[in-house]
């Protein structure tokens, strides 16, 4: 063997105990090997030390007569004609990094088809020679065996055994088993396969066709491989130029990485196959990996027009993925930044509500457009630059956040012209949801007031009313718009009625007054200050009058009743529960009425009762309209709505002359006007 010990040393040969492990698994490859195994074994279940460890494979193995090409020249192997990191005759010596001698057990077939077994040996003390035994004729099929001797500290089992190992092979193995599933090749490590595809979050393969511009007889086709790996991979994102024997020719960069990609997660590679490359040369670029290619039979350079023109296709590809991820990362990006208290916040009024929904959309353009903006930037940066963009919007100075984006970071022409639009857009739309969003709470409103006022003697509080109420909670304020229904309040309201039933001091009628004509419960989440705790539940319970009885001191004292109740339950006495009870009638009668001087001074307009975190409202049906009307007739002045129209609009498309067919309007309407709501709902997210 032509190796002395300072060719080794220069050799530049794997250091790590991964990367010299993965040599012998590429070696395996090479030999067209469908099965490779990796194996340690502990001297003790609990033991440090190593009884054994190989890996074992069955390939084609290595053919005796040739074993002096193979084994005899250190840097100039056989073995070309794969994408491999075991060719160039290092591979062999790799385990010099985790042990001092390596046998080879190996089985090949000869010119007669025989099966024909030997072993070689090398030692780390005579690195510069192999030791050979005579073939002999065995019955059995062909595959190499490597064991490793004399392990030194570097050999960690536990790492071989680790994730981590895992991990590193995916990385290494994973695109080459993803493009070749036909080929039915696994790895195993303790007999377990490896899932490579458990690091990777996408693989799509492409057909490209690239016509050669100058030379319309020039034709070729390439396959791009696009691996998204889920983790960082140790290197940038690079496209992998192979020939048609899966050879690497040569790689280069993608061009996303840290700006375009690797910094926020789109860690990807792409992997070419074509024979375009069988005859190719990149042997005058700086990056080159195989300048010790012979040149001759070179057809193809990196100056030909047909790789350029693969090159702008390839890039433009991964642009679409990348605009993908950015796209699908968007979300998670918002979140991210919801985590972190960075974002801005706005009021919980309607006209806040839609202006969080605008900026939202705007903040999801910019972070597709200009990911680099909020890559490695403290979090006091993050905040000022997310509630710079929020004053932007809000102001008038809406058409220059396109200034004030590129002062940071460059934006093409076709990325300005995207933000224009999605600006121009926002602010058009917003005002469009904003407008449709008003006159469907106004006509809600003025069927509201038919049933309570009009249709007082036909309208049912379990009935119409119902159907109109539990779709439109923002009746009771812009704070409760988003809430959902929580079913187990219904073993509550249960208790409540078993206790007016078993209350022998009181007859039947005064029984009958107490039961609740109408009862609603919901609960949203409301952020907390509480340190580590993102949110508390707040629950809004509303109890319905008829629409011709007042709320006076009876009813006042049912709905303490139904809070007494509440406090005595194990099941929702938490001190991140807060109770908003509502009670609503034709009238409010003095003696409740008086007590909402008791509770001004907490700013809470009809508050009759505050104790702990219970709070008792007590309303008419004209103050929960006059308040409504009170919250948005600025905004329906300042965009030219006929509030008087409204019903008379609904009453023209539809015959609505009864209380049941008012109340299914207002259903229909506050259903349709609040899918996107109601989304928001369900992610969970919590109301300011």
């Amino acid at each position: 063997m032509k190796v002395t010990n300072g060719s080794v040393a220069r050799a530049g040969l794997p250091r790590g105990l991964s990367s010299a492990v993965m040599q012998y698994v590429w070696n395996a490859i090479e030999a067209d090997a469908t099965r490779i195994d990796i194996v340690s074994e502990r001297m003790a279940a609990e033991a440090k030390a190593v009884k054994n460890f190989y890996v074992e494979d069955n390939g084609a193995g290595i053919d005796y007569s040739t074993v002096h090409k193979t084994f005899g020249s250190f840097l100039d192997s056989i073995k070309q004609t794969r994408f491999t990191k075991g060719g160039k005759g290092k591979g062999r010596l790799s385990f010099l990094a985790f042990s001092s001698r390596a046998i080879w057990y190996t089985t090949y077939k000869d010119k007669d088809g025989t099966s024909q077994f030997y072993t070689i040996q090398i030692d780390e003390s005579k690195r510069e020679k192999y030791e050979l035994t005579e073939p002999k004729q065995i019955e059995s099929s062909t595959g190499t065996k490597v064991e490793f001797r004399l392990p030194k500290e570097s050999l960690d089992v536990d790492y071989i055994e680790s994730e981590d190992f895992k991990k590193d092979l995916s990385l290494e193995f994973g695109w080459y088993l993803q493009i070749n599933q036909g080929k039915n090749l696994d790895i195993f490590i303790n007999g377990e396969k490896l899932n490579h595809s458990d690091f990777i979050e996408l693989y799509e393969a492409k057909e490209i066709i690239i016509n050669d511009k100058d030379d319309e007889n020039r034709s070729f086709k390439f396959t791009a491989n696009f691996i998204q790996w889920k983790d960082k991979i140790g290197t940038d994102s690079h496209f992998y130029f192979l020939d048609s024997r899966q050879q690497l020719k040569e790689r280069a960069a993608t061009g996303f990485n840290k700006i375009g990609g690797r910094a926020y997660g789109f860690v990807h590679s792409v992997y070419v196959q074509s024979s375009y490359f069988d005859t190719f040369s990149f042997s005058k670029t700086t990056d080159s990996i195989t300048t010790e290619l012979a040149l001759d039979g070179v057809d193809n350079d990196q100056h030909d027009t047909v790789y350029k023109q693969l090159i702008d296709n390839l890039k433009g590809y991964v642009a679409e993925k990348r605009d993908d991820f950015l796209s699908n990362d968007s979300e998670g990006a918002i979140e991210r930044f919801r985590e972190r208290g960075t974002l801005p916040t706005f009021s919980n009024d309607m006209l806040g509500q839609q202006e969080e929904e605008n900026y939202t959309e705007v903040l999801k353009g910019v972070y597709k457009t200009a990911p680099t903006l909020f890559i490695d930037i403290s979090k006091p940066q993050e905040k000022s630059l997310l509630g710079l963009l929020s004053l932007s919007l809000k102001s008038d100075e809406r058409e220059h956040v396109l200034d004030i984006l590129s002062s940071v970071v460059d934006l093409t022409s076709d990325e300005r012209k995207e933000l224009a639009e999605l600006l121009r857009r926002t602010k058009l739309s917003g005002v469009i949801k904003l407008l449709k969003t008003l006159e469907s709470r106004y006509a809600v409103i003025e069927i509201l007031r038919e049933l309570v006022f009009k249709f007082t003697k036909t309208t049912t509080e379990r009935g119409q009313l119902q159907d109109a109420i539990e779709n439109n909670f923002w009746l009771f304020g812009e704070e409760y718009n988003l809430v959902s229904a929580d079913t187990s309040f219904k073993q509550l309201e249960e208790k409540y009625l078993q206790m007016i039933n078993d209350d022998r001091s009181s007859t039947e009628a005064e029984k009958s007054d107490r039961r609740p004509d109408l009862f609603l419960v919901r609960h949203r989440k409301i952020s907390n200050g509480l340190s580590g705790l993102n949110y508390k539940k707040q629950n809004l319970i509303v109890e319905l009058k008829r629409p011709n009885v007042n709320v006076g001191t009876e009813q006042f004292r049912q709905i303490e009743d139904y809070r007494d109740i509440l406090r005595k339950d194990d099941a929702f006495n938490s001190r991140m529960r807060e109770w908003h009870m509502f009670i609503i009638g034709a009238n409010v009668k003095d003696e409740v009425t008086s007590k909402y001087e008791t509770f001004r001074h907490l700013g809470k307009e009809f508050l009759v009762s505050h104790e702990d975190n219970f709070y008792i409202y007590a309303l008419s049906w004209d103050d929960v309209f006059t308040s409504f009307e009170v919250r948005h007739d600025f905004l329906l002045d300042d965009l030219d709505i006929d509030k008087s129209k409204i019903l008379d609009d609904i009453r023209v498309k539809k015959e609505l002359n009864e209380s049941q067919a008012l109340a299914d309007e207002a259903v229909i309407i506050a259903k349709t006007s609040k899918q996107k709501q109601l989304a928001n709902v369900a992610s969970g997210k919590p109301q300011q």
